[in-house]
């Protein structure tokens, strides 16, 4: 260690850099990533959180161990866990104070470059703001997690009964089972935009049926429009809206956008812009820019309605993909959502507070009026 902590210093210079002590698989020598930044394998940092941990669930259990057992435990757990020290230099004032806040691209991008080098995931324990010589601001990161949910309510799809069906009766599908681990794999990506495309992909995917079938009449492409056709948007849902703040509301076609950041990505790479979509869409990419993560939710909410439906057996999905043909969906010229439910998604201003959705259907012609608002964490 001391040796390692000799090479970044005098890999430093004294000039400023950001380091994010990462761990994961073994890196058995110093990689340069580009000029200004290198990667520095340290020691393991062992196993010995978890063998406390443990001992201490054994106690509260009444199973008996010895001292002999905890050192035992420990030093098996002794070569885990390799450290290793991703050093930036020669950022950017900006890039400096982005990297500190966790805001920079360059770092997650980094990072999944030497997870593709190494073989395996690296999660950071420590972010360091390194000034000058001597002096530093540090930051011990907590183990590696997504928030997730704070609770299912009653009327959720994805529930007990979900459970109970998935780990049961359908254990053997295995087509459900490679869709549910396709949308657990996305929602372990920290980049919002990345997500956004893979849970459009797992919809593409969970549609190709219904696809084939429309393709086969229309003769051109329908992917979007089986997208649309199997989660029930004009049919049963309204497009949804959107509401960040007190004021600022966003209604779009979610599918629309989400197919094409995902066709941005694969095939145009950067970002997507307001100058590359029609005027419809333009409220869904000045959100996209805003709260990503508001989006990622509502598709979410729609691969989990799939998946439910096609564990149930009710989906569109599964019956086209077991025999059942749909006629190819004509646009109704009098549309106006104003009957449909309609999916309301809210969101305080600041990136990264809660999100809450609802689905909800009005009487009459006055779903319009209706926004969902989170105040304290709270719908009202």
């Amino acid at each position: 260690m001391e040796k390692v902590c000799s090479q970044i210093i005098s890999f430093l210079m004294g000039r400023p850099a950001y380091i994010e002590i990462i761990v994961g698989p073994r890196i058995q020598a110093r990689l340069e990533l580009d000029e200004f930044t290198h990667a520095f394998p340290l020691v393991p940092t062992g196993n010995s959180l978890h063998v406390d941990f443990g001992c201490q669930l054994l106690n509260f259990l009444g199973i008996p161990f010895d001292d002999g057992f905890v050192q035992m435990a420990i030093n098996q757990g002794s070569p885990f866990n390799d450290a290793t020290a991703v050093v930036y230099s020669n950022l950017s004032s900006e890039d400096f104070e982005l990297a500190g806040q966790g805001l920079l691209k360059k770092v997650g991008r980094y990072r999944a470059l030497l997870a593709l080098y190494a073989g395996g995931p690296f999660s950071p324990i420590v972010k360091m703001k390194w000034n000058e010589p001597g002096l530093a601001h540090v930051e011990f990161q907590a183990p590696p997690y997504r928030r997730g949910l704070i609770s299912r309510l009653e009327d959720d799809p994805i529930s007990s009964d979900f459970l109970r069906l998935c780990a049961g009766e359908r254990n053997d599908d295995d087509q459900l089972h490679y869709y549910i681990s396709l949308l657990q794999q996305a929602s372990e990506l920290a980049d919002e935009h990345f997500r956004i495309a893979r849970m459009y992909s797992l919809l593409e995917t969970m549609a190709s049926g219904i696809s084939s079938q429309f393709e086969r009449r229309a003769k051109k492409p329908m992917t979007r429009a089986a997208i649309r056709f199997m989660t029930g948007y004009f049919i049963d849902f309204d497009i949804p809206r959107f509401t960040l703040g007190k004021s600022d509301d966003y209604e779009f076609d979610h599918i629309e956008l989400a197919g094409q950041v995902r066709h941005k990505i694969f095939h145009g790479g950067g970002q997507l812009k307001t100058s590359d979509v029609s005027a419809k869409l333009k409220p869904g990419v000045e959100l996209l820019n805003r709260r990503p993560d508001l989006i990622a939710n509502v598709l979410r909410r729609d691969c989990e309605s799939q998946l439910t439906g096609w564990a149930r057996r009710t989906s569109r999905a599964w019956q086209a993909q077991n025999g059942i043909e749909f006629e190819l969906p004509s646009r109704d010229p009098n549309y106006d959502g104003r009957t449909l439910t309609k999916c309301l998604i809210s969101s305080p201003e600041p990136a990264g507070s809660s999100i809450g959705s609802v689905n909800v259907r009005v009487k009459g012609m006055d779903i319009g009026s209706v926004r969902l608002e989170m105040v304290n964490n709270a719908w009202s």
